[in-house]
């Protein structure tokens, strides 16, 4: 049986330094921050082989003398993300400083009727024709009663998430008002709401 990957949620790229890589053991992730100084400013992230040395570096938010002001492009962050998976270690990212406090409340409010987990969904429903058509949801969920949904290429059918709403299992947040009033581009991965309110806790306080 094959083990599954290990993969990692992180909200600053300090955490990415604890990450593993799913292809060597001596792959590592080193992260370096530039504070205050004039020449350079910013946070470096490498990914170093015990013997190979480093084998990718890059500068995020780099400021300073050494740095060409007329040139504006940066590698973005999935851009870093994909040169991380190369090397085996897979990660996602998600910017906690973009959820507002309203938004935290309404996670914190999910997590008081046992919701653990929030994701996008895709659910699927054969048409006429028995072609699959999908519709996307935000929905939040127990995890200990919805395994599958985890894993964040599974799409349940219709049948299925109707089900999990009609049990108490799962909640689609598209039918509550509030939802819309939030930006929920961030949400690209299965996300650990308990993580997210202690993430956020650690980031600060947000307007």
């Amino acid at each position: 049986m094959t083990p599954t990957p290990l993969q990692y949620e992180i909200s600053d790229w300090n955490q990415a330094s604890k990450c593993l890589s799913n292809t060597s053991k001596h792959l590592h992730i080193h992260v370096s921050s530039f504070i205050h100084n004039p020449v350079l400013t910013g946070t470096r992230i490498k990914v170093v082989h015990d013997t190979y040395g480093d084998l990718f570096t890059c500068i995020v938010n780099g400021r300073g003398e050494l740095i060409d002001s007329d040139t504006k492009y940066e590698l973005s962050t999935d851009e870093i993300l994909s040169q991380l998976a190369k090397f085996g270690f897979y990660i996602t990212y998600a910017d906690m400083r973009r959820i507002t406090n309203a938004q935290l409340d309404y996670l914190i409010t999910l997590n008081q009727l046992h919701f653990d987990k929030i994701r996008v969904l895709n659910v699927w429903k054969q048409d006429k024709s028995g072609v699959k058509e999908f519709k996307h949801h935000i929905v939040a969920f127990q995890s200990a009663n919805k395994e599958s949904w985890l894993n964040n290429d599974y799409s349940p059918s219709y049948t299925e998430f109707t089900d999990a709403l009609a049990d108490g299992s799962a909640m689609n947040l598209d039918g509550i008002s509030e939802t819309s009033r939030f930006v929920w581009d961030w949400l690209t991965y299965v996300a650990n709401i308990p993580d997210i309110l202690a993430d956020c806790a650690e980031v600060g306080e947000w307007p």
